[in-house]
């Protein structure tokens, strides 16, 4: 399964570029994050989501995140893996950022997802898209609300 797309970001690239790159404002766009910490600074880290199932009942996953490739300001491949109930789930992306004018970057993402389980497959394919794009968006907002209220340099 692949998710891919394009944000169109009112940013300069080397803020989208430093967002990317930075835990911290990462973990607050992320939905359902309930933890994370360094495993290798700053290229691997493990990420706790909380996927809430109904009012009784959530799962929590562990996922390992790592930047497998950091080509500064342009381009950011990762891997993901986790297990869910004791099947591996794997997932590569990659994010290139282009600038389109000075304030302006597109952020173009991809993201392949790897499971042999068909039913974890469709789980995931019905919530990723919806994951991916709050995330995307909330990047997005945080960068242009930061840009709108930066002092000129």
């Amino acid at each position: 399964m692949q998710i891919q797309g394009t944000v169109n970001i009112e940013a300069q690239q080397q803020h989208v570029w430093t967002c990317l790159l930075d835990p911290q404002a990462l973990s607050e766009c992320t939905p359902g994050l309930e933890s994370w910490h360094a495993l290798q600074a700053p290229n691997s880290y493990e990420i706790v989501l909380v996927r809430h199932l109904s009012a009784k009942r959530s799962v929590r996953v562990p996922v390992m995140i790592k930047w497998v490739l950091i080509i500064p300001p342009t381009h950011l491949d990762l891997n993901l893996a986790t297990t869910l109930n004791n099947q591996i789930v794997s997932a590569s992306g990659q994010m290139i950022l282009k600038p389109v004018m000075e304030q302006h970057t597109a952020l173009d993402f991809s993201l392949v997802l790897n499971t042999p389980n068909r039913m974890f497959l469709q789980m995931l394919g019905n919530m990723l898209p919806t994951i991916v794009e709050q995330f995307f968006q909330c990047v997005k907002a945080r960068l242009e609300t930061k840009t709108a209220v930066s002092p000129p340099h």
